[in-house]
């Protein structure tokens, strides 16, 4: 019970590594608060959280909108006075080549990428900051460590949350928030699986496939002083293989 009767906040955790995340978290003592687009998918999450034993909720909130975020975080903190953990995980991928896209894709990705991890952490920081304790973990990609042809709106949106983890986590030093981020591989998610045009360049240039689980188990080893120790600032490359 490693985040034993923690409140940790999971983004993005209707299916994939977010849901893996909840799931992991839930079986190691958290009570988890489920933020995303569709509150059906994320209450079939819940189910099966309470299936298992766990605590878990859920609330319904467009992360593109930073008036919902504000509305929701709010309303976290007033059922729970505290916020121990926040997982930054939910994202979109366009998929489309430099010379296709438009801006208003650039500003879309960009908005639930970049800017709500950002808003989210200026809405939960100081809270965790008058506890002095709390954990942020942000979930970007191995894209934004080396930028992925073909996909560079989501490449430059990991590289910006990459970098901005780094400078704030150094920014908390001292004050019982820890900041990292894990930059994944392919995982298998929709995202990667379904439709997905750079997925064969990828896995020709030996670009392993791995679980959602790996990235849970990496999730709570950030999450937890007792495993992570004063690890702060930091990036996790979860792939097997150094290039695409």
């Amino acid at each position: 019970m490693y985040l034993k009767d923690q409140i940790a906040i999971v983004t993005g955790a209707a299916r994939g590594i977010g849901k893996a995340i909840a799931k992991k978290f839930a079986a190691e003592g958290a009570y988890v608060v489920m933020i995303g687009r569709h509150k059906d998918t994320l209450d079939a999450v819940r189910a099966e959280i309470e299936a298992a034993g766990g605590r878990a909720e859920s609330y319904e909130c467009d992360l593109a909108d930073g008036a919902q975020i504000k509305k929701t975080v709010a309303a976290v903190v007033a059922a729970h006075k505290r916020i121990d953990v926040l997982v930054n995980n939910a994202g979109v991928s366009n998929a489309i080549p430099f010379f296709d896209f438009d801006m208003e894709e650039f500003d879309r990705v960009l908005a639930i990428n970049l800017r709500a991890p950002v808003q989210l952490m200026k809405e939960v920081v100081p809270i965790m900051k008058a506890q002095d304790k709390g954990a942020v973990v942000n979930i970007a990609s191995a894209a934004g460590v080396r930028g992925l042809p073909g996909n560079s709106t989501y490449a430059a949106s990991k590289a910006g949350l990459i970098a901005f983890t780094q400078a704030v986590g150094d920014e908390l030093k001292g004050t019982g928030v820890r900041c990292n981020v894990i930059c994944p591989g392919p995982v298998a998610t929709e995202m990667f699986n379904n439709d997905n045009p750079v997925r064969d360049f990828i896995l020709k240039a030996g670009g392993d496939i791995q679980s959602t689980e790996v990235l849970a188990n990496t999730a709570l080893f950030l999450a937890c002083d007792e495993l992570s120790g004063v690890m702060n600032s930091q990036k996790i490359v979860t792939r097997g293989f150094n290039r695409w």
